[in-house]
């Protein structure tokens, strides 16, 4: 497969050929995940229940791993830049070397506090039979969750945002066609409920684990397991978690966001949090692109920065915001004329659609703006300021989200919390313009 040539070809040409199948490996990611709910819904309120609460120290786990990612992704697309494969190799062997010893120690520690952490997190015994039979599974076999994350950021960071495409698609797919085999029961195979779940996600998971491995070993030539010394080891592995800590750290607290939000809507009743369910994943599929972009920045700017060709790294910049605010205002006016339809289509409920059409008619007025945020944080990665991507990231959530919909829900009602969010994107979005600005001016330093 022909890889782009990030530090020569058109930027423009380059930026959507990458984008385009980040596009489907993001929605494949989304597929899989909603393929496990799906599936598990129809076994009982009870088996639906004990699986959300795996969700958060799931989404832990992962958060930690696409840090470690990020920071790899980092490193070895500015050691390709400058045309040292000898370093983008230490740093792709050293960071699945990280990841294995991470994800061992997490896996033991998690296998064995089960049982007393999920009844900290108020697991009935009931749900607590389900969870075991998952995440039992789940610890046992967390190597072939986690590495392929790491393996296809590795794959990104090189210019080939096909191949990751690709291995997350084929993925879901197989996950689709096993779900229902082990949950439910098929021939030989006997119906495992939940347990059955967890098994089908390992073994969707490992058919990414061997591509991405033999992309990672064969082709790209990435991992060689050699004698080096260890300090050298341990510079790399530093270098990693430098960048990759805060990431993982900020992607970890969202969803501790996201349940303040949610407790602060609870106040409006179940429709308005139903409504507000329904909002967030029609927002994700507005801003699927935008957030695609924004991954692909990180390879894109990172090799440019390592063959010094700031030109290229402020060109691609700007398009990609360019691109973001057209974007962003197409979508606002499809939100605007034709939210109600949009509404209709996920509930029907009166109310909930009354909620969802005030959330399609305000938020979207930010969603140029939003667009840049996501690329902002990307891009600071690459420059090494992971710390302040992350701060932007936190205070986005913490100091200005959650105060404002607290404040101006007490004014407004539940319309208060989507002009909060609203806000929240405008001043975060010109921040990460200002903070990019401040840090492409000192690229020769970093």
């Amino acid at each position: 497969m022909a890889k782009l040539d990030l530090i020569n070809d058109n930027i423009n040409k380059t930026l959507v050929k990458m984008t385009i199948p980040m596009i489907f490996g993001m929605l494949g990611f989304v597929i899989f995940n909603v393929t496990d709910t799906f599936f598990i819904s129809r076994l009982g309120t009870t088996e639906m229940a004990a699986l959300t609460f795996t969700f958060p120290i799931v989404f832990i786990i992962g958060s930690m791993a696409m840090g470690l990612g990020q920071g790899t992704s980092v490193l070895i697309s500015r050691a390709y830049g400058s045309g040292d494969h000898e370093k983008a190799t230490r740093y792709a062997t050293d960071s699945l070397i990280l990841g294995l010893m991470i994800v061992a120690v997490l896996a033991i520690a998690g296998f064995f506090t089960i049982d007393s952490l999920f009844t900290f997190m108020g697991a009935t015994p009931e749900m607590l039979v389900h969870i075991k039979a998952y995440m039992q599974v789940w610890y046992s076999c967390v190597f072939f969750v986690i590495i392929p994350m790491m393996g296809n950021a590795a794959l990104r960071a090189t210019g080939d945002t096909k191949t990751p495409g690709i291995i997350m698609s084929v993925s879901a797919i197989t996950n689709i066609i096993l779900d229902p085999i082990f949950i439910f029961g098929y021939g030989f195979i006997p119906a495992m409920g939940v347990r059955g779940a967890a098994i089908a996600t390992v073994l969707a998971r490992t058919l990414t684990v061997i591509v991405s491995l033999y992309m990672l070993i064969v082709r790209e030539k990435l991992i060689k397991l050699k004698k080096e010394g260890i300090s050298e080891r341990i510079r790399c592995m530093k270098e990693i978690l430098k960048i990759g800590t805060p990431v993982a750290f900020a992607r970890s607290m969202n969803p501790v966001g996201v349940a303040i939000i949610t407790n602060i809507m609870s106040r409006y009743g179940d429709k308005a949090v139903a409504a507000f369910g329904v909002s967030s994943r029609i927002e994700f599929l507005a801003l699927c692109i935008t957030i695609s972009l924004a991954n692909i920045m990180g390879p894109f700017v990172g090799q440019n920065i390592g063959a010094k060709k700031k030109s290229r790294v402020r060109d691609s910049i700007i398009s990609a915001n360019i691109f973001s605010v057209i974007l962003g205002f197409v979508f606002a006016l499809l939100f605007y004329v034709f939210g109600e339809n949009i509404a209709g289509i996920f509930n029907k409920d009166k109310e909930v659609v009354k909620y969802i059409v005030m959330y399609l008619t305000i938020v979207p007025i930010s969603y140029s703006i939003a667009g840049t945020i996501m690329i902002s944080n990307s891009v600071l990665n690459v420059f090494k300021k992971s710390v302040q991507a992350s701060a932007l990231s936190l205070t986005q959530m913490f100091i200005l989200y959650i105060p404002l919909a607290y404040f101006l829900s007490g004014i407004f009602n539940v319309k208060g919390i989507f002009i909060a969010l609203a806000l929240t994107f405008i001043i975060s979005g010109i921040a990460g313009l200002l903070f990019v600005k401040k840090y492409y001016l000192k690229l020769s330093e970093i």
